[in-house]
């Protein structure tokens, strides 16, 4: 029944499912002719608390935090709401941080001051401070240094940017990479 859990049904997300009041539902997944079926149940524990993470942070202007949000419930579960709350900074020109989807929880700070990240979930919210500074990229590291992997595995690549202030940041996402033949 959707009233008690909606599962998404195909794609990037299918399987994913989301509780929405209390009470006993069968799921099915059905694949090349086959199929099971299990019971899901969602149980009636009501959120009590939200955890962020990082609490308090410090970053240079040009970066990117991410946070997360964990939430505690009656029954002593705790689960992590990163992509289910609603994310909000107080000063978007200080920083600005993803709502929602992929992007939910990076905050991108813009420049130097102070901002109050907060999420919202299930009527509560938390609340915590991002300090942008000025500190300035002083270097950058890739690590491994000598990645050997046999032919058709893969390997992963790190970099860290370190900055004036002592604070180093992984890159790697950010960064643009290029495979140059060996000389």
């Amino acid at each position: 029944s959707n009233s008690i859990a909606v599962i998404v049904a195909a794609g990037e997300k299918a399987g994913h499912v989301t509780a929405i009041s209390a009470g006993m539902v069968k799921v099915s997944a059905e694949f090349e002719g086959l199929h099971d079926i299990v019971n899901a149940e969602v149980t009636q524990a009501t959120i009590e608390s939200i955890d962020i993470t990082p609490l308090d942070y410090s970053t240079p202007a040009g970066t990117q935090v991410n946070y997360t949000a964990r939430a505690r419930f009656s029954d002593s579960s705790v689960h992590d709401i990163s992509l289910l709350g609603y994310w909000q900074s107080n000063d978007v020109g200080v920083a600005n941080i993803g709502i929602s989807g992929a992007k939910a929880g990076i905050a991108y700070a813009k420049a130097i001051g102070k901002t109050e990240i907060s999420i919202s979930y299930m009527g509560l919210e938390q609340t915590t401070t991002l300090t942008v500074t000025d500190a300035a990229i002083s270097g950058l590291q890739v690590t491994p240094k000598n990645l050997q992997k046999p032919q058709g595995t893969r390997g992963q690549y790190r970099a860290i940017a370190n900055y004036t202030d002592g604070h180093t940041q992984d890159v790697t996402s950010s960064a643009t990479w290029l495979s140059l033949i060996h000389i």
